[in-house]
């Protein structure tokens, strides 16, 4: 009898076994998945208005008018209110039709240029422009810069792709704002950070 009980209490026990390790794996897969998936909110008093990002990534604001979202000591994400500069761009604009849209293709390629003693960098066409109405029904302009690099030392040119670069009309009653999130000066986002950076435009809120 004693034969025979020892085989049967070890299948149980390593039944049991079995059953223990799945639940407990189960466990961690599900808080792992709810971290990844948990947000954080960052509200802006100045400007009026907030916004999710994954709780994964740490913020870094620069005032009232800027921040970035870092992970691992590196920039993910940048984001610039632009205040004065879109008042300048009204008032001098002699088209009036699009303003906002015509601010956001030349502040963005303003933004993308830059100068040095050995080399430029510029922004020129724009590409795979798209205009919608987010979740929160804010007027959001998507698109992607074409940049030219020029290396004086060698005489030469590179060209590049760069982006998703976006801008949210954030202005509030007679005050022309515009929101700029783009992954960082001269990138190209990978897959994984576009949808990120889309799934944070789309959670902006203007809020009193």
């Amino acid at each position: 009898m004693d034969y025979m009980a020892e085989p049967k209490f070890s299948f149980l026990k390593r039944l049991l076994s079995t059953i223990v390790l799945f639940s407990l794996m189960t466990c961690l897969s599900a808080v792992t998945v709810a971290t990844a998936d948990s947000k954080k909110t960052y509200k802006n008093r100045q400007y009026g208005f907030t916004l999710k990002y994954p709780s994964i990534y740490k913020i870094k604001t620069s005032g009232q008018w800027g921040f970035d979202l870092i992970r691992d000591d590196r920039i993910i994400l940048r984001a610039n209110i632009e205040d004065n500069a879109f008042k300048i761009f009204i008032k001098e604009s002699k088209h009036k039709e699009n303003l906002f849209l015509d601010f956001a293709r030349e502040r963005a390629k303003v933004i993308c240029g830059a100068d040095g003693p050995d080399g430029s960098t510029h922004c020129g066409a724009i590409d795979n422009e798209k205009q919608y109405t987010s979740a929160n029904g804010l007027n959001c302009l998507e698109f992607y810069l074409l940049m030219t690099r020029e290396d004086y030392s060698t005489n030469t040119k590179y060209l590049s792709k760069v982006g998703p670069i976006y801008v949210v009309d954030i202005s509030r009653e007679e005050r022309p704002l515009a929101l700029m999130i783009f992954s960082g000066y001269g990138k190209l986002a990978s897959t994984s950070t576009e949808l990120m950076m889309w799934e944070v435009v789309d959670t902006i809120k203007l809020v009193p």
